[in-house]
């Protein structure tokens, strides 16, 4: 990523509660007592200590979370063209057989040996039409 593109997703999306987070620490260090202001003082850092450590150990995290999730997507996107190559192959094997001008065909004789109650029944509506 550029630096333009990740400083503008990060002002868009987490400076706010960053900025806010803050300011609301610093409000507290200036409005408190003077003889607590060292404890606060370190308490302070230790916050964006830990803040740092936990942003080190996401990015870490979210980049092979993130090659994980891509490979999936990935696996699952070609599995996806693969079932709708397959309906549009079945659809046009249908179409074929019910656009010949003979009297038995294969399509009429499936219907005649299956018998209309598959193709009226609930099955056959989700099984056939699920990726329509």
């Amino acid at each position: 990523m550029r630096f333009r593109r990740i400083a503008r997703n990060y002002l868009t999306h987490w400076f706010a509660a960053d900025l806010a987070m803050i300011l609301l620490d610093a409000a507290s260090l200036f409005l408190m007592e003077d003889d607590a202001r060292p404890w606060l003082n370190g308490k302070m850092s230790d916050r964006f200590t830990i803040l740092r450590e936990l942003f080190f150990t996401l990015e870490y995290e979210l980049e092979w979370t993130s090659v994980y999730f891509a490979t999936f997507a990935g696996v699952l996107q070609h599995l996806g063209v693969i079932a709708l190559l397959c309906h549009f192959v079945g659809c046009a094997w249908y179409a074929l057989g019910g656009m010949s001008t003979a009297e038995i065909t294969w399509v009429k004789a499936h219907i005649v040996e299956r018998g209309e109650e598959f193709s009226n029944s609930a099955g056959w509506f989700y099984f056939y039409m699920c990726l329509c």
